[in-house]
């Protein structure tokens, strides 16, 4: 073969190299002779998900790949709560609601988190084009009692109860109306008697209560 190593000089227009870079590779001999110059353009990345927000009260999930200020998703959001260990929080976009919350004792919620779901109400229906991740239903960690789950991928009740077997009850809420499915079918044939619709298939980015024994 031939007797030269390839040595990458980089050259842009600031020191660190981001989107809307133009590089300048040069490819060197030994003898510092440069045999082979390109120029590539790094392309500016592009939020790959839109996060829909129903008018009203919704129960959602952004997919998000870590933690996340919660503004950066809900920053026009009336209010949204999240649920964890027993405990609820709450944020709000107006100054005066916060302050309230603050005064009557609530937790403050500053961050969105992955296979958290949160309960949204906005008052008008709104688009918020974002980054978004993946994560798997095995990875999604549950504690006894109740647990506001967010999902990542398009799944089903069936799928959640197969992977984790102490799940015994699932509520979504799917626009104004209540669905839900337990383990149990006598206990499926009260929420069926009550007029209440059975969770089937959970859509990415929803969220809903998830009961574990």
């Amino acid at each position: 073969g031939e007797n030269y190593s390839k040595v990458v000089e980089l050259e842009s227009s600031g020191l660190v190299l981001e989107s809307g870079s133009l590089i300048i590779v040069k490819y060197i001999d030994q003898d510092k002779n440069i045999w082979q110059e390109s120029a590539i353009w790094i392309e500016e990345a592009q939020p790959d998900y839109t996060l829909n927000i129903p008018l009203g009260w919704s129960m959602l999930s952004p997919p998000v790949g870590e933690k996340t200020k919660i503004e950066s998703i809900f920053k026009d959001a009336n209010i949204v709560w999240g649920y964890d260990n027993g405990s609820w929080r709450a944020w709000s976009s107006d100054a005066t609601t916060r302050a309230s919350l603050k005064k009557g004792g609530t937790l403050p919620l500053t961050e969105i988190q992955p296979t958290k779901g949160y309960y949204v109400k906005s008052d008008s229906a709104q688009s918020i084009e974002m980054f978004s991740s993946k994560w798997s239903l095995s990875s999604i960690a549950l504690k006894s009692g109740w647990n506001l789950v967010g999902f990542a991928e398009d799944t089903s009740a069936q799928e959640l109860f197969k992977l984790h077997n102490k799940v015994d009850r699932i509520w979504c809420l799917e626009g104004s109306s209540w669905r839900g499915i337990s383990r149990d079918s006598a206990v499926n044939r009260i929420i069926t008697n009550k007029g209440y619709e059975t969770v089937t298939n959970i859509d990415r980015a929803e969220a809903c209560f998830v009961h574990q024994k």
